[in-house]
């Protein structure tokens, strides 16, 4: 049998596959054409989403049909993921309406199980060392080589 400890069998190493951190990010623009859930429209929701055993929860849009985008489409949250794509766990999406007396219904799910080809690996070396001067006029990133990059150009890199 294999070890036990604090009641569960653990996996021995050489059969658990090899995990790397990995940063999942996500671009959320907003939500459209969502239908009444129990007959009550919905307009105020908000998204989770689960990989790896975390969940990143995407701020929720206060009104719906009067601004359907979320305020940051820019999310993302670091896990340890398998190297080993056929190990790779599903993403899940959750989208939850906020209703009255915190009444949050579950209103739509979706599964995304296969996505490895979407996945980019980086080394250290394709990253520029950036340090991001605060005090420089319009928010200018300077890289080693003395060249400025926006950070809009920045977000768009990284």
């Amino acid at each position: 049998l294999p070890p036990f400890e604090a009641m569960r069998y653990l996996v021995p190493t050489d059969i658990r596959p090899k995990l790397q951190l990995t940063r999942v990010e996500v671009l959320t623009w907003g939500v459209r054409l969502m239908k009444d859930y129990k007959m009550i429209p919905i307009d105020s929701p908000h998204i989770d989403i689960e990989v790896g055993g975390k969940t990143l929860s995407i701020d929720k849009i206060s009104s719906l049909k009067k601004h359907p985008n979320f305020a940051s489409p820019h999310a993302y949250v670091d896990v340890e993921l398998p190297i080993n794509e056929e190990y790779l766990p599903p993403i899940n999406i959750r989208v939850m309406d906020n209703r009255a007396f915190g009444y949050t219904p579950l209103v739509a799910v979706a599964t995304i199980k296969e996505y490895g080809n979407y996945r980019t690996v980086y080394s250290l070396n394709d990253m520029p060392d950036v340090v991001i001067d605060e005090t420089a006029a319009n928010n200018q990133a300077i890289l080693q080589n003395d060249e400025s990059l926006s950070v809009s150009q920045l977000k768009t890199f990284c």
